[in-house]
């Protein structure tokens, strides 16, 4: 029987490992990529076609990482923050029932609550100390016009948004991935036409994106489908698994093939999406899922595909099987509602 002072000192030992590993995870040096291939390069041009995909690419660095040229801490603008908290700045514009002011709290609130759950699920997670000290910018629009100019103002070229709750902006450069910020749209903070929770769905949703930017290695030759981030996002986002209809599942035996793009006509990118990555926790459990999506930050979608489940294995198949063992005895397509 071991005496109470070796246990002790394995409690103590482990609890030095553990406190190394954490402060290790969170004080990594920011990503630097000497350079980023051609493939990747088209890649990312091919996201910036989506309306919903707001990412560019520049072709030499510095970036300038400091929050103070933030377009929201222009003194010309009426934005106002809340900055409080290491690891992001909340913009909002005052109005008189002073309710932007308590929607950009309850914002910080919620990212801060989000970092442990993104982070336990894609393995890490971009602080400040990863990215040169920049904190996450999250504007708090106050107005559906306001809210298509504010990712004007940080994108740098207008792209339609309407429809969306919520657009991460971002660009990626030989130094990295910056995150410009994420705008909020004030819908979701409209309780009467939208569930309590919402503004935390959304907020997720845009999270997980900064986390997968930030993590994918764009000094490797990659490309991934838009199903694989939005899929991925709303995953993230808390969403319940689907039990889907036939015509559901017939659309995606058919029209989903997991190695190309989704059809963008019936937002199949999201909801067939996260129907993938629900499928891959089901047949893989909670640690397979973490594997999978760890190797899509190095790997193109064929082989983060042969990693997980083999070369040989049919996986549209496999998918279109196991939706079909759960199938919903009623019409599921024509009741998706419009995602971001």
């Amino acid at each position: 029987m071991k005496s109470k002072y070796g246990i002790l000192a394995g409690f103590f030992v482990a609890a030095v490992v553990v406190g190394l590993v954490y402060y290790t995870g969170r004080h990594r040096k920011p990503l630097v990529y000497e350079f980023i291939p051609d493939v990747t390069v088209d890649w990312v041009k091919e996201l910036s076609q989506f309306d919903n995909v707001h990412i560019g690419i520049v072709d030499r660095g510095p970036f300038n990482w400091d929050n103070a040229d933030d377009p929201g801490q222009a003194t010309e603008t009426d934005w106002q923050k809340v900055d409080a908290d290491p690891n992001f700045i909340v913009y909002y514009k005052n109005d008189p029932m002073h309710l932007n002011v308590q929607n950009a709290r309850r914002v910080l609130e919620i990212a801060n609550q989000a970092i442990p759950e993104i982070q336990d699920l894609m393995g890490r997670y971009a602080f400040p100390e990863d990215c040169n000290g920049r904190r996450l910018s999250i504007y708090v629009a106050s107005s559906a016009a306001d809210y298509q100019s504010t990712i004007d103002m940080l994108y740098g070229a207008h792209k339609s948004s309407s429809g969306s709750a919520g657009m991460f902006i971002c660009h990626v450069g030989p130094l990295g991935c910056l995150a410009d910020g994420i705008v909020l749209n004030p819908v979701c903070f409209d309780y009467e036409s939208s569930p309590l929770n919402w503004a935390e769905t959304v907020l997720r949703h845009e999270m997980n994106h900064y986390a997968y930017y930030t993590s994918v290695n764009f000094g490797k030759e990659i490309r991934h489908p838009l199903w694989v981030q939005e899929g991925l996002a709303e995953f993230a986002s808390k969403h319940v698994p689907q039990i889907m209809g036939r015509d559901s599942i017939d659309y995606i035996s058919t029209r989903c093939k997991v190695s190309e793009e989704f059809p963008t006509e019936m937002n199949a990118q999201y909801w067939a999406g996260l129907s993938f990555y629900n499928f891959v926790s089901k047949v893989k459990g909670s640690l397979g899922i973490r594997a999978f999506i760890r190797r899509l930050y190095e790997n193109d979608i064929d082989g983060t595909l042969a990693l997980t489940f083999g070369d040989s294995v049919a996986v549209d198949s496999l998918w279109v099987a196991e939706l079909l063992s759960g199938t919903a005895p009623v019409d599921s397509l024509a009741e998706i509602p419009a995602r971001q």
